[in-house]
């Protein structure tokens, strides 16, 4: 991998990034084209030292490199029985083949729904004291950490080292919303590669994998799923024999929903997987809120300038963005789930609960009046659980009106404590601090927010003289 950063760096250690499984070539480090001496922290950690604050463009190189013995793993929970057969079965094949039917079979185990019914469903048995394999297994579904958890922990068993990553897919030059979780494998030659359970895998058709599920025994099935699986081998042996019997020709069959959400959902999140497909981003396939269809592009271009959201019609705000020709992605719709999922669209349902049990408090409405004042307008409300320090909902980006800019201030959070441990002696050194910190989140230009910040600065200063000017 070829880097190059822009570096605003204080005085002292500079941390670089890093590619799991990648270390960074020595001489290859520069900054502004004068070489760097490359050093590291008492964990490892490449990191450069700065005597003064410095600013310039970093480059350096990085490639595949054995880690040190000092990384420490956890221990995974037993596999479930059939898949201990599996791995029995499968011992002696190469990583990458191996690799390839394992998340095959996960997938086909453990099938990718990160619905709130399934989320459910794992929190119930997990108070029933299940472990995350457990619940797979019996709850038959789980978002891509499940599944690749069930994937690294089948890779070691087989003796294949494994690692389940966590973080951020690219696209087009930027980050996707939302982490996303997928398995590393040391391969054939001591690279590592990447596999996931949680899209299809187009190495695990390679005949090399292929002679791994021939070779390994696959989970037992009994009753109505054995028959199920039966009936669908005598189909495929009797289309086989149809096929040698006459010419071939060209046949539509729809998929369910859940096969079209997961192709969605796999190019909605990896649009160059799926380069080939043009006509799956310029048809209109995106069901939205009141009936009508959006193309993925269009919806992945909404979701880059923030306008994308996603509802339901039991959403007051989610039917009033659709009514006002926002791009509010129907999210009742296994389809409209997945891609809103993937892009991270503004959830206007999640929205609609959180103003429901929000609040105005005194030092909020202060606040708020003051942002009107100074030209910015946003109601400042208070509510448990808010799901950040502070929640913004911008309503004209999604076609809502300027009165639904919304800020909800989380009750837990530091900020709050501060303001609330003032409100009754200090109410106007508890606005200024509010305000301070809403100003900051909402981005307010920075002529509004001084004037904003100035009122209320004038009151605090008149409260703290007693109440005189």
């Amino acid at each position: 991998l070829e880097l190059e950063l822009e570096v605003a760096a204080e005085r002292g250690p500079l941390r670089l990034p890093l590619a799991t499984g990648h270390a960074i070539d020595p001489r290859s480090v520069r900054l502004d084209g004068a070489v760097m001496e490359l050093l590291a922290d008492d964990s490892g950690r490449p990191v450069l030292i700065f005597g003064t604050a410095t600013e310039g463009v970093l480059s350096y190189r990085s490639g595949p490199a054995v880690e040190g013995a000092s990384w420490t793993v956890g221990v995974w929970p037993p596999l479930p029985p059939g898949m201990l057969d599996w791995v029995s079965g499968a011992a002696g094949q190469a990583p990458s083949a191996l690799a390839a039917a394992a998340a095959d079979m996960v997938a086909r185990q453990v099938r990718y729904d990160a619905s709130p019914a399934v989320i459910e469903a794992h929190r119930a048995a997990r108070a029933r004291g299940l472990d995350v394999f457990e619940r797979a297994t019996l709850v038959g579904a789980g978002d891509c950490d499940v599944q690749n958890a069930m994937l690294a922990a089948l890779l070691g068993a087989a003796g294949v080292p494994a690692r389940l990553a966590v973080g951020w897919l690219g696209a087009d030059g930027r980050a996707l919303p939302g982490l996303h979780a997928w398995v590393e494998f040391e391969a054939e030659g001591g690279r590592w590669r990447v596999v996931d359970a949680s899209v299809p895998s187009l190495a695990a058709a390679t005949p090399a994998a292929q002679a791994v599920r021939r070779s390994g025994r696959w989970p037992r099935w009994s009753g109505a799923r054995a028959s199920a699986v039966s009936l669908i081998l005598l189909a495929a042996v009797a289309a086989v024999a149809l096929l040698l019997r006459r010419s071939w020709r060209r046949e539509l069959r729809p998929g369910t929903a859940d096969d079209i959400a997961g192709l969605l959902r796999g190019a909605a999140a990896r649009p160059a997987s799926y380069a080939g497909a043009e006509g799956l981003f310029a048809r209109r396939v995106v069901p939205l809120l009141g009936g009508r269809r959006a193309s993925l592009a269009r919806a992945r271009s909404a979701s880059r300038d923030g306008r994308l959201a996603a509802g339901s019609a039991g959403s007051d705000l989610a039917r009033r963005a659709a009514s006002a020709g926002g791009l509010v992605i129907d999210a009742a719709s296994v389809e409209g789930a997945a891609v809103a999922g993937a892009l991270g669209a503004v959830d206007l349902d999640g929205w609609q609960e959180l103003l429901s049990r929000s609040r105005p408090t005194a030092v909020a409405s202060t606040v708020e009046r003051a942002l009107a004042e100074a030209g910015e307008f946003c109601r400042v409300r208070v509510a448990e659980a808010a799901g950040e320090e502070m929640a913004v909902l911008f309503g004209p980006q999604l076609a809502l009106p300027g009165s639904d800019t919304w800020l909800v201030v989380d009750e837990g959070a530091e900020t709050w404590r501060m303001v609330s441990c003032l409100a009754d002696a200090r109410p106007a050194h508890a606005a200024l601090l509010l305000a301070d910190a809403v100003t900051e989140r909402l981005g307010v230009p920075v002529r509004r927010r001084r004037r904003c910040l100035a009122a209320l600065a004038s009151s605090a200063l008149v409260e703290a003289a007693g109440g005189t000017k």
